[in-house]
Order: C-alpha cells, then sequence, then structure tokens
C-alpha cells in the first residue's frame, strides 16, 4: 500500500463538480434523449453489458471487471431511493418533472445539472490495476521517452466501506438542499467503483412548484436562482480578485447581488464545513487548483487525468534530476580516483627510474671497480653504459604509462561532463514540456473562467432589459391613464369638430359638417314623413334647433314660480284650509 493510497501523502479534500446541460433544441424530445445518454453512461450497471463494453471502450479508466459493484437508484417519488430496474425509469422521472413545467424550457436554458463527488485521497488505496489515458483525439498518451503514460486505479480501503458510503450519502443529502424541489429534484443517481476512482454521479434539476389557480401541479425553472445569477440574489459585500474590499465614495462598504461565481465559492464553502461536521476526513483548506472551476464532467474527467500524469512526470523528473546528481557525483569520483591514480603512478614511475638509475650508477661503478682491479678500461666504460641504458628505458616505460594514466583520466572527465550536459539538456527539455502542459492547464482555467463570465454578462444583460422593459411598462400604463383622462373631453370635441370642419360642395361652396349632418336628417324626416311634412321642420338646421330649444326653455323657467314663491303659496294655501 502505498503512501498515496493510504492518504499520508494526499490530503483528503472534499471536491464537487456541478454542471448545467443547456437545452440544444428547446424541446422535451431533446431532453428526454439527453438525459437518456446521461444515465446510461452514470447507470451503465443497469443499461447492460453492451452499454458496459461500450462505455469501457471510450473510456480506458472503466474496469469492467468491477461494474458489478457499481450502485444505480432512481427516485421513488416518496422521499427516497430504489434500485434502478431500467433507464426508461430514470428518464420517465426526468420527463413527468418537466412536463409540469409552466413556460417551458426554452433553447439555451438549463433543463438538467450533473453533479460529481469524488471520494477523497483518505478513503482510497492502489487496487493493483492500471490504464493508459488518452488524448482528446483519442490517441495513448506516452511520455516524454515514447513509453505508455500508466496510471492507476484507486479502489476503497478495506474496512472503510462503511465510512464510504456514508459519505455519498452525506453528498446526496447536502445536493438535495441546494435544489429549489429539494429530495424531489433528484432524478438518480449511480455510485461508481469500476474508475479509475470510486465516486458518485448524480443528475437532477432546479425545477420548484409554482401552482396556479387552474393546476396546482405547475413548476418553474429555478436554475438561475440556485446555481446561475438571479435579480433576487442576496446582496454580498464586493471585492477584488485578490479579496480586497471595495468601498462606495462615501466611504461605505459597496454591495453587489451574490451571482453565480460567489454562489459557487459558497456553496463550496459549505460543502467542506458541511462534511467536517459530519465527521469525515477531509480537510477545510481551499484548493487552489479547483477552486471556482467550472468544467463538464468529461472535461473534469479530462483534467484529473492531466493532474496525474502532470504529478507522474514531475516525480519522475525529480527522480531522474536526483539521479543526474548522484551520478555526477560519480564520475567526479571516478576523475578524481584516476587523476590521483595517475599521478600516484606517475610518482611510482619516477621513483622506480631514479631507483633504476642509482642501480645502474652501481652496476657501472661495481663494473669500473672489476675493470680497473682487472684491468679492463673495456668494460668498464661497457658497464656503465649498459646501467645508464637499462635506467633510461625503465624511466620512459614509467612516464609513458604515467602519460596514458593521464590522458584516460582527462578522457574520463571529458565524458562526464559531456554527460552531465546531456542529463541537464534532458532534465530542461523535460521541464519545458511541462510547462507547457501546464500552460494548457491554465488556459483551460482561464477559458473556463471566461466563459463563466461571459454568462454572468448575459445575466447582466438580461437584467438590465428586464429593467427596461419594466420602464417602458409604465410609461405605457401612464399614457393609458391619460388617455382615460382625455375621453371625458370626447363630446365636446365632437361638437366642435362638426362646426368647424367644412368641406367644398360642387357648386364651389363649402358647408360645414353640422350643416351636412342636418341635411341627412331633414331626408331622414322626408323618408319618413313623406313630402306633407312642414317645411319649417325641414328648414330648421340643428343649430336653430338647439337655439329653439334653449328659448323654450327659458319661457318654461319665465312662467314658473321662484322657489321662495311656491312656499309662500303652499303656507297660505295652508292657512285658508
Amino acid at each position: 500500500m502505498s503512501e498515496a493510497s493510504t492518504g499520508t501523502s494526499r490530503k483528503g479534500r472534499a471536491s464537487m463538480d456541478i454542471d448545467g446541460h443547456r437545452s440544444a433544441d428547446g424541446t422535451r424530445r431533446g431532453h428526454s434523449r439527453s438525459r437518456k445518454n446521461i444515465s446510461t453512461e452514470a447507470q451503465r450497471k443497469t443499461a447492460g453489458p453492451e452499454a458496459v463494453a461500450w462505455y469501457a471502450a471510450q473510456n480506458p479508466a472503466v474496469n469492467i471487471e468491477k461494474t458489478y459493484l457499481n450502485v444505480d437508484r432512481v427516485n421513488d417519488g416518496d422521499g427516497g431511493f430504489r434500485e434502478t430496474g431500467s433507464i426508461a425509469e430514470v428518464v420517465a422521472y426526468g420527463d413527468a418533472r418537466e412536463e409540469r413545467v409552466r413556460k417551458g424550457i426554452k433553447t439555451g436554458e438549463r433543463f438538467a445539472v450533473t453533479q460529481v463527488h469524488h471520494l477523497p485521497w483518505s478513503y482510497v488505496e492502489e487496487d493493483g490495476t492500471f490504464y493508459q489515458p488518452r488524448h482528446r483525439d483519442g490517441t495513448p498518451r506516452v511520455d516524454a521517452e515514447g513509453l505508455p503514460v500508466m496510471l492507476p486505479r484507486y479502489r476503497v480501503i478495506p474496512g472503510m466501506e462503511d465510512e464510504a458510503r456514508r459519505y455519498f450519502e452525506d453528498c446526496l443529502e447536502f445536493d438535495a438542499a441546494l435544489l429549489p424541489d429539494g429530495q424531489k429534484g433528484i432524478h438518480g443517481y449511480s455510485i461508481q467503483f469500476d474508475e479509475h476512482r470510486p465516486h458518485l454521479q448524480v443528475l437532477m434539476d432546479a425545477y420548484y412548484g409554482a401552482p396556479t389557480k387552474k393546476d396546482a401541479e405547475k413548476m418553474e425553472n429555478g436554475y438561475s436562482r440556485a446555481f446561475g445569477s438571479h435579480r433576487s440574489d442576496r446582496l454580498v459585500p464586493a471585492a477584488t480578485d485578490e479579496g480586497k474590499a471595495i468601498f462606495n465614495a462615501d466611504g461605505t462598504q459597496k454591495m453587489v447581488r451574490e451571482g453565480n461565481k460567489r454562489k459557487f465559492a459558497r456553496y463550496h464553502r459549505e460543502f467542506k464545513a458541511f462534511m467536517i461536521e459530519r465527521g469525515h476526513q477531509v480537510e477545510a483548506e481551499r484548493d487552489e487548483l479547483r477552486h471556482d472551476r467550472k468544467l463538464e464532467h468529461e472535461d473534469f474527467k479530462d483534467w484529473a487525468n492531466e493532474m496525474l500524469i502532470l504529478e507522474q512526470e514531475t516525480v519522475e523528473v525529480e527522480a531522474d534530476r536526483d539521479q543526474v546528481a548522484q551520478h555526477r557525483l560519480v564520475v567526479d569520483d571516478v576523475a578524481v580516483a584516476a587523476i590521483a591514480t595517475a599521478e600516484r603512478t606517475e610518482m611510482e614511475a619516477e621513483l622506480v627510474a631514479t631507483a633504476t638509475v642509482q642501480q645502474a650508477e652501481e652496476v657501472a661503478s661495481g663494473a669500473e671497480q672489476r675493470g680497473y682491479r682487472r684491468g679492463l678500461s673495456k668494460g668498464r666504460s661497457e658497464g656503465r653504459a649498459t646501467g645508464r641504458r637499462e635506467g633510461e628505458e625503465i624511466t620512459a616505460r614509467a612516464e609513458k604509462s604515467a602519460e596514458h594514466i593521464r590522458k584516460e583520466a582527462d578522457r574520463v572527465r571529458r565524458l562526464a561532463i559531456l554527460e552531465t550536459q546531456r542529463q541537464d539538456a534532458e532534465h530542461a527539455e523535460r521541464m519545458e514540456a511541462l510547462d507547457e502542459k501546464l500552460a494548457a492547464a491554465r488556459r483551460w482555467e482561464e477559458r473556463a473562467f471566461e466563459e463563466e463570465q461571459r454568462q454572468v454578462d448575459l445575466s447582466e444583460a438580461a437584467r438590465r432589459t428586464l429593467g427596461e422593459a419594466q420602464v417602458a411598462k409604465d410609461a405605457y400604463e401612464g399614457a393609458v391613464e391619460q388617455i382615460e383622462i382625455n375621453k371625458s373631453d370626447l363630446p365636446h370635441l365632437r361638437e366642435e369638430v362638426l362646426e368647424e370642419t367644412r368641406i367644398k360642395t360642387k357648386d364651389g361652396g363649402q358647408k360645414s359638417l353640422a350643416e351636412i349632418a342636418d341635411r341627412g336628417a331633414k331626408n331622414k324626416l322626408l323618408r319618413k314623413y313623406g313630402p306633407s311634412a312642414d317645411a319649417s321642420i325641414l328648414l330648421t338646421t340643428r343649430g336653430q334647433a338647439e337655439r329653439n330649444r334653449a328659448r323654450a326653455a327659458e319661457k318654461v323657467k319665465g312662467v314658473m314660480p321662484a322657489q321662495g314663491q311656491q312656499r309662500d303659496q303652499r303656507s297660505s294655501q295652508g292657512q285658508k284650509q
């Protein structure tokens, strides 16, 4: 069991990855098909052997010999979950909920949400099997030397199965608390033990009950409220990316809507605190590589593989670096030893040569003495010459041997330097490749952040559009009220228009609309009373009729007694009686 597998070198962190799935065509059939694909991949054990084989061919991390350990569940509709009998059950549950959404899900809106929770490193160990990950184009991954990159798979540490099960149960409880409709919003889930690391994958939605007078079962889509940016979001203190507070001109703390980015950051903090409170082996510290990250589920798996590969290659590079350093020390020791041997041999050769010369001198001296004694001058000179010749030959051989040793030491030293340079160059190339991969990972993270920021901008633009629409609505309602007020003047306006509007006649004159209306009225009287009608009626215009009516009213009023006179008359009549 490795240290990494026991959690001593890998810290146990509580991780979560939320992904909102957008509608591609705005149709329920399309959404149902997408939910089916998601459920088939996650609950491949229930989907059957063909699905298991197909996904294993697509993802080498899948170990089909352990798929039987997976746990597939569907919402039972009664506050719990039951074992999934078929993928159709999960799809039917989601379809039934979407049918109740009042306005429907339009193209680009989120119709489903998936959540992934990996079991912390403190719960797992290597299971002894390995797999070769692939690039996005499907080609197997190899290292800088062209050798296959092999990554280990992990299993739950024996004896910790209950802790792992409880960890996933608490993850489900936390996910349900995030949803507007709670546990009802979870369609189903799968605990997968057949991939590179045990994890929980959940399929859910953000719908919530919004009953109407006609239908109490209607629902609304609450994705923006739960996971996006919404006008009802809480106000939080504004801060820069470095965490520094932002203040208004008057010195007060600036407050802004929480928005999706801060919302996800809060969810991560609350999730870690929740799991720590439940007693799980996780740390509360912030994971810089995963904080504020938003990736698709497959991208998240690829990203995890990338990080494992980079980590493995970094360890190999560090090991190579240590090996190069040790090799350099060995080469230096060999070179120093060779030089010392050469120098020692040279000294020994010089000592041998000196001794030989001395021996030759002694031989020559003895020969000379013997020659003196024998009177042989020729023998004396020959003995001296022989001794010198032997000493010179020995000295030459010693110097040649010492020179050879020095050259060999220099050659070893040069080879050591060249080998060191080669190792340094190879190390630099490998580190450069790692830097490129790390830079690619950072660019990936930046693109994910830019996409997230674009969604925030779109939400902000939508919010401004809603505000402008409200202003336009208020202006329209004000205009309608003004129209209602002006309607009270219409009768007077009609009389003025009839009197003032004049139309040219065939004889070159002009007539008002009132005169034309009077003529029409006269023609109507002729049709009604016939030619025997009083000519004065026919000649009376509408205006004259109004004036005649007014004069008649004045006459009636003139002959009628005033109100005071009427009271006096009534009182006098009563006295008489």
